[in-house]
């Protein structure tokens, strides 16, 4: 035996994990992760409790400690992972802490004074924990503690170890898979086509996806039963990586065949569902076989990959073509606005009925300047189209070299054309 087997008590005992306070809390009131971790933040929870950490010596001690209801001193890791939460999880809603997440290992090694964090005002008047709540999960995972294992093999009677993370039934014997054969009947779900993640899960942990039902959504359950927790975890990683096609809202599916090439990629082999190469094949096909579906696999989950990649695009890409639709329309808006200005200009200046401002050489100037210049631009002097017109148009003596007439040519003559005796400064 020896010396690390010794630790047999652990004062983590009257801790609780950050994982597991916001699972706990995640489950009591049906909400988000995310949620649970912007109220803790919004009620100061981070700067009322220490915030402790397991050391090399495999104990919990303090790494920031609390001054007053929002400062502390020292490194305060459960605020660091709580932020990381509120900012990261808002559009992928979860509701608890799961193995796979970039998250899960620094909520696991993160810790709180397990009375004090359900003595605060915040937390009881959620009204949700009973006596029986205070004592939930207090059992730590002793990391060197080799009776752990032993612990898992005895939930489930005569277990053998395949794969250092996967056990099966003793029965489930590869060495003798022809004989099995004759008498193993396989649970049926193991011919679905496609597979859900509880029923993948169940899958590799060896479990009856039918009385596991809604208990895999309680966080009494799941401590009772590390063996699926660990699976659905694992699951959960081929999710975000692309293997499952979400059909609903967080409801995921995967088909048969991916499913089967994913586990064999990893290593891992269900007898009656994707039964590892027999010993009788030569070692090349074997190496072979497993190179070509690692390969396929690898494609598969690439694939997928793109896949998410260019749906995050075309949402990226949507949510511009709606930004500039927004501003082009703010750009139409700001136009018709100078429009209207300038109509409502021109309307008061043409207005006859105004006889106190109504100003006849100033509108007859507009109308030719117009005229010439915009309506029908032709090939002429400035002064010989502007008398055509004031002929036509108005009842002024266009000959006469001080009358109105005359003064209107004047008035719209442009800067380019006007004469060496005129002033040209016009501007200030």
């Amino acid at each position: 035996m020896g010396l690390l087997n010794l630790i047999q008590e652990d004062e983590s005992l009257k801790f609780i994990s950050l994982k597991e306070a916001i699972n706990l809390l995640a489950e009591k009131t049906n909400s988000s992760i995310y949620e649970v971790a912007t109220y803790l933040l919004n009620k100061n929870v981070p700067a009322q409790l220490d915030s402790h950490a397991r050391q090399n010596n495999y104990r919990i001690e303090a790494t920031s400690s609390s001054m007053d209801e929002t400062h502390w001193y020292g490194e305060n890791y459960c605020s660091f992972w709580l932020n990381y939460i509120a900012e990261n999880c808002k559009n992928y809603p979860s509701f608890r802490v799961g193995g796979g997440a970039k998250y899960n290992k620094g909520c696991e090694e993160n810790f709180w004074n397990r009375a004090d964090f359900l003595n605060l005002e915040c937390i009881k008047d959620l009204n949700v924990f009973s006596a029986e709540d205070t004592t939930i999960d207090k059992k730590q995972m002793f990391i060197w503690d080799t009776n752990y294992l032993n612990i898992l093999k005895n939930d489930v009677p005569d277990l053998i170890e395949i794969d250092s993370d996967i056990y099966l039934n003793e029965s489930i014997n590869f060495e003798d898979q022809r004989a099995y054969k004759e008498v193993r009947n396989y649970p049926l779900f193991f011919k679905n086509d496609v597979f859900t993640v509880q029923e993948s899960a169940c899958l590799i942990s060896n479990y009856d996806p039918y009385l596991v039902g809604n208990k895999s959504r309680e966080v009494v359950w799941l401590n009772e039963n590390p063996r699926y927790a660990e699976a659905e975890n694992f699951i959960y990683s081929a999710v975000r990586g692309g293997l499952f096609e979400e059909i609903d809202a967080d409801f995921y599916v995967v088909g048969s065949e991916n499913l089967k090439n994913f586990l064999s990629s990893k290593e891992i082999f269900i007898d009656g569902f994707n039964e590892k190469q027999s010993k009788t094949s030569s070692k090349e096909n074997v190496v072979d076989n497993a190179k070509l579906k690692n390969t396929i696999a690898s494609l598969e989950l690439d694939v997928a990959i793109e896949q998410v990649t260019v749906k995050e695009l075309n949402a990226e890409i949507e949510k511009l073509k709606t930004e500039l639709l927004e501003k082009e329309q703010k750009i139409k808006e700001l136009e018709l606005l100078h429009k209207q200005n300038d109509t409502d200009l021109m309307s008061l200046i043409f207005d006859k009925s105004a006889t106190d401002r109504y100003a006849p050489d100033l509108v007859l100037s507009i109308k030719l300047w117009e005229h010439i210049y915009i309506t029908n631009p032709k090939s002429d002097s400035h002064t010989n189209k502007a008398t055509i017109w004031l002929k036509d148009n108005a009842g002024y003596e266009v000959n006469k070299k001080s009358g109105s007439a005359s003064k209107i040519r004047e008035i719209t003559t442009p800067f380019i054309s006007w004469g060496t005796l005129r002033d040209k400064n016009y501007k200030k």
